[in-house]
């Protein structure tokens, strides 16, 4: 996470965070209470609005603070969630069962809980699976489309406590095949995909909106750019969206290339998506998408990198050894000849970019991660992860800290903390918060 996936990154706290933390804390106690309160009758199960992305959020926070009551709450939701899944539960990233099942599978794979994910989510498998094959999505896209299908699977399948030789870990990886060719009958027309993401201009939801009882999460999340294109509903512009398809498509790609699943034909989808960037007039014209989609570029170079220096080290014959050595490159130098020119392409985007211009860009008073200032800070906290530039660092900590500005983004005076649909962790105010506690933690990455 895509990411997304995405969120999840940090925690041992940094001394220079301790004041602006203790300058909110009254406000984000306030949230954590009214989660606590509040979180078990919200109706949504899934990640991105509901109970799983709560669930997880609040097993971080019992992490940090040590506090038991925070880990058994956490527990509690888990519980629910399995006990409220029907036949009629949608099995879609977001809202769905391919969503919860990612969740269950991050809070094993970094300590959380402990179960045996292959018992636990093997009717998941089957009835995503079933879903692929009979009724495959329509769209590509993380949220409801093959994407988070993808990413479900390719979760599973990173799960270090089964071997490749595991029935479950082949099927799985069958499985991502299969989605594989569906993608690339699904690009052969890239036109769509590279396009921005649109937002009417009644799309700029502003805290007030999140915290009006009367706001459904429906509405919260119910324009849906990456999906729909339609310019008839009045004034239409290009927008900020951490769930682009472009970008996500690209980093799902990364992953699996990383994971040596049909490379020969995930490079083929790759340099099909990529080569429309030698062309100036296919770069993004906001700057914020410009700077996600380096994002995904940068992981993806930092992913063939990897993989061409360990093809590189892998132990050969003394001869061999010896007529390679003084042809091994420093990191940054490697020629990546399957992604030609991606390092020009990741300094195109990212030219001229700055805080103003992106701020602008983003809708008013909007700190949420798929739309807002935090969605921006995640992007620069992922490259500082994937290149250890300190300059991506600094960009971070003023976004972090423009979360706590008064009147301006985090400034909760006033707000209706009894709104059930205002908390979810890609749309809400409870991504917001979450973001702010990791962020305390340039060190720890969890795995997503």
């Amino acid at each position: 996470m895509v990411l997304f996936w995405f969120w999840l990154n940090l925690f041992q706290a940094k001394p220079k965070y301790h004041k602006i933390m203790e300058s909110v804390i009254s406000t984000d106690q306030r949230i954590i209470n009214s989660l606590l309160l509040n979180a078990s009758f919200i109706d949504i199960l899934g990640l991105m609005h509901g109970k799983m992305g709560i669930s997880i959020f609040f097993f971080h926070l019992a992490r940090q603070t040590g506090n038991q009551i925070y880990e058994d709450y956490a527990g509690e939701l888990i519980d629910e969630i399995y006990e409220e899944i029907t036949a009629n539960t949608p099995v879609d990233f977001e809202n769905g069962l391919a969503g919860i099942g990612w969740g269950i599978e991050y809070l094993v794979q970094n300590g959380f809980i402990e179960a045996d994910t292959d018992e636990v989510l093997e009717e998941f498998d089957n009835r995503i699976f079933k879903e692929l094959i009979y009724n495959t999505p329509q769209y590509i896209g993380l949220l409801n489309g093959l994407l988070g299908i993808g990413f479900y699977f390719l979760k599973r399948i990173k799960n270090k406590a089964f071997n490749d030789e595991k029935i479950t870990t082949l099927t799985n990886k069958q499985t991502l095949i299969h989605l594989i060719d569906e993608l690339y009958r699904k690009t052969q027309n890239i036109t769509e995909i590279i396009s921005e993401p649109l937002s009417s201009s009644n799309n700029n939801q502003t805290f007030e909106q999140l915290s009006n009882p009367r706001t459904t999460n429906q509405q919260i999340g119910a324009q849906r750019p990456n999906d729909h294109r339609d310019r008839s509903n009045g004034t239409v512009n290009e927008t900020f969206d951490l769930t682009w398809n472009y970008p996500v498509l690209l980093w799902f790609l990364a992953e699996l290339y990383e994971q040596n699943i049909f490379n020969f034909k995930v490079e083929k989808i790759i340099q099909r998506l990529t080569e429309p960037l030698s062309n100036e007039s296919n770069m993004p014209k906001l700057h914020s998408n410009r700077l996600l989609l380096a994002l995904t570029l940068t992981k993806l170079q930092q992913t063939a990198t990897k993989k061409l220096q360990t093809k590189n080290h892998k132990p050969r014959t003394r001869n061999h050894e010896q007529k390679t050595t003084n042809n091994i490159k420093p990191s940054n130098q490697v020629e990546l000849s399957n992604f030609p020119n991606i390092e020009k392409r990741i300094s195109n985007l990212l030219y001229g970019i700055n805080r103003k211009t992106i701020n602008s860009e983003l809708p008013t008073h909007n700190t949420t991660l798929r739309y807002g200032t935090s969605g921006v800070a995640w992007i620069y906290l992922q490259l500082h992860h994937q290149t250890g530039d300190n300059h991506f660092k600094e960009e971070m900590e003023y976004w972090i800290n423009s979360l706590f500005v008064p009147g301006n983004s985090k400034d909760f005076s006033g707000m209706n903390f009894e709104n059930l649909n205002a908390f979810g962790l890609l749309e809400g105010l409870g991504g917001i918060l979450f973001f702010s506690e990791i962020s305390e933690n340039l060190d720890n990455k969890y795995t997503i």
